[in-house]
């Protein structure tokens, strides 16, 4: 499944409903996502290619590629890594 996409659910319920059932419901499930490493990596591979996304969003496929190549190299075996290589071949196809 979508394990980085899952945990940004739990964030999201666990901020916007504080104090309530789900909220804390929410935040046991992030806990036990996060305590698997294997989890815990594609999570953060999703956070990071969120970010990167949101970066190279204004340049071009010049500057962009190469950094997409990082992030695949940095986040190799995630979902994320799998995704931006998709990413990239766009890019490249589109010079």
């Amino acid at each position: 499944g979508d394990v980085a996409g899952a945990a940004a659910a739990y964030e999201a319920i666990s901020a916007q409903y504080s104090g309530l059932g789900p909220a804390t419901a929410s935040a046991d499930l992030l806990k036990a996502v996060l305590a698997d490493p294997k989890k815990k990596k594609e999570v953060d591979a999703g956070k990071a290619f969120a970010k990167l996304e949101a970066q190279v969003s204004t340049q071009g496929a010049a500057k962009a590629v190469p950094l997409w190549k990082l992030f695949i190299v940095k986040w190799k075996g995630t979902k994320a890594a799998d995704q931006a290589a998709r990413v990239v071949k766009e890019l490249e196809a589109s010079r």
